[in-house]
């Protein structure tokens, strides 16, 4: 199976939708591979969409710091990222400040149409 097998191409944004029961991680290592992938073809925005994932649960507060962290260390800064998860996953969106503090631009949505206009926005 092509890991990366749901990775495509909508201009200038890249859509990885992980789906399944996968472990935290294999997620994880996917959800890297999507980031450095994007980053490596200089594509500016990822959306990462998690709702199709079965049995996701919530991690940790040091789960999502060192999560986000990774994931940042991946954009290296050069990637957007919008994050589309189940309602229950957003909670205080730490993750989100996580990232940005590691110098990743990324939010959270419970669906792909609201990241997607999202990503399409400015930079400030």
């Amino acid at each position: 199976m092509n890991q990366l097998e749901d990775f495509e191409l909508v201009g200038n944004c890249a859509i990885y939708r992980l789906k399944g029961t996968v472990p935290v991680h294999e997620g994880l290592k996917l959800t890297i591979q999507a980031v450095e992938t994007a980053r490596s073809r200089l594509i500016p925005k990822l959306l990462l969409d998690f709702t199709r994932m079965e049995g996701l649960v919530i991690p940790n507060v040091a789960q999502r710091y060192f999560i986000m962290r990774e994931i940042a260390a991946a954009a290296k800064g050069t990637v957007k990222i919008a994050f589309v998860l189940p309602t229950h996953m957003i909670q205080d969106k730490f993750g989100v400040l996580v990232g940005k503090n590691a110098g990743l631009t990324s939010d959270a949505f419970t669906n792909e149409t609201d990241a997607l206009a999202w990503l399409d926005e400015k930079l400030q």
